[in-house]
């Protein structure tokens, strides 16, 4: 279907990975966006909790790299290829 990437894309990160898979010269920058989304949203956890907004960032920002270690992980076993 020639839909445009923006009818499935329902977050930063959503769309920044089917940016990424429909232009493989843009891995890099799916990448730092999905960082970017996640350390912003950390950040505006960390100062609505009256927290420090750089721990809160860091936090979010390693639990999302966790979340794609496991994505990746899981993909591996079953056999998903990325290319």
């Amino acid at each position: 279907a020639n839909l445009p990437v923006s009818l499935f894309g329902a977050s930063t990160g959503a769309a920044a990975a089917l940016w990424a898979a429909a232009e493989p010269g843009a891995r890099i920058a799916s990448i730092v966006i999905g960082l970017a989304a996640a350390a912003i949203a950390g950040g505006i956890i960390g100062r609505q909790a009256h927290r420090s907004v750089v721990r809160s960032a860091l936090r979010q920002v390693a639990v999302l790299i966790i979340a794609v270690t496991v994505t990746y992980a899981v993909g591996s076993v079953v056999g998903v290829n990325v290319s």
